[in-house]
């Protein structure tokens, strides 16, 4: 999910429901969900990256995992309704991945996207990765041979651009063994890890955003692999993390955006629990304003 600043709505396309992955597209627009029905789209998946390519104006989408067990590697974009596949103007484009983050520099000009999980080895679950990519002008360049330092290889972590800071914000995710908690940003093509106590949990898989009205990022939800839901609503501004007082719905999966039309981070879905203890597949719409 992401905000399509050229139409102004925002803008979903597949995730994963009981049925296994999902390829419809949808807006959420003055209060409302509107289903869209383009001619071409990408197949359906779950765990792709998506963000708003402010630079080239158009939605950017990138890779997944479909219900057949196929990571891809295919990027497209979403253009007044219609979706198109880029073909890249280099041979070269991150491998095939699902769970990566990505979110847009808009400092810089480009989207930046790390790490994910792809195809195991010798009968593994999946590899996890920690490359760091960008991508503007239908150019994806791999940055990770000028990097000297970089987080550990993770999916599912959250990312998101700060706005009034000027850097990319990478917190926590998970490796095959443990949700991780530490703090890293991405500015001027360098990452650097921050110590910031009073961070929130370890956690994964829950969704962050820039929040106009704050002047800050948020974070909520999120889960571990103890199988806990997170409910706490978190703030970061200028390398610090600060716990709100409010507590949103409890769940991991869910996809957060700011909504640049109502001026409210937008959130929707992921994974919740019923009173049995039961896990379900959630389509409730929540604004945190």
């Amino acid at each position: 999910m992401t905000y399509d600043r050229a139409d102004q709505y925002v803008l979903v396309f597949g995730g994963q429901s009981t049925g296994g992955a999902l390829g419809d597209t949808w807006i959420f627009q003055k209060g409302a969900w509107v289903q869209l029905h383009p001619a071409t789209a990408p197949s359906a998946r779950y765990g792709a990256t998506i963000a708003f390519d402010s630079t080239d104006w158009y939605v950017v989408l990138f890779g997944g995992l479909g219900t057949n067990g196929i990571y891809f590697n295919d990027t497209w974009k979403f253009v007044a309704g219609n979706w198109s596949l880029i073909t890249p103007r280099s041979a070269m484009a991150p491998s095939p991945r699902a769970y990566a983050s990505m979110t847009f520099d808009s400092t810089k000009g480009y989207a930046v996207m790390f790490g994910g999980l792809t195809y195991g080895s010798g009968g593994s679950s999946g590899t996890l990765l920690n490359d760091t990519w960008t991508f503007v002008g239908r150019t994806w360049s791999n940055l990770s041979a000028l990097l000297s330092v970089a987080p550990s290889p993770r999916g599912l972590a959250f990312f998101a651009f700060d706005t009034l800071d000027g850097y990319s914000v990478l917190f926590g995710g998970g490796n095959k063994t443990s949700a991780l908690s530490d703090t890293w940003e991405f500015a001027s093509g360098r990452w650097s890890v921050i110590a910031s106590p009073g961070s929130p949990s370890a956690r994964f898989d829950g969704g962050m955003a820039w929040d106009g009205n704050l002047g800050a990022l948020v974070l909520h939800g999120g889960g571990n692999l103890t199988g806990t839901f997170f409910a706490d609503t978190w703030r970061y501004h200028a390398g610090t993390w600060t716990k709100m007082s409010v507590a949103g719905p409890p769940r991991e999966g869910s996809a957060l955006a700011w909504d640049g039309a109502v001026k409210a981070v937008v959130e929707f879905g992921g994974d919740g629990h019923l009173g049995s203890g039961q896990v379900v597949f959630l389509n409730d719409t929540w604004e945190f304003s």
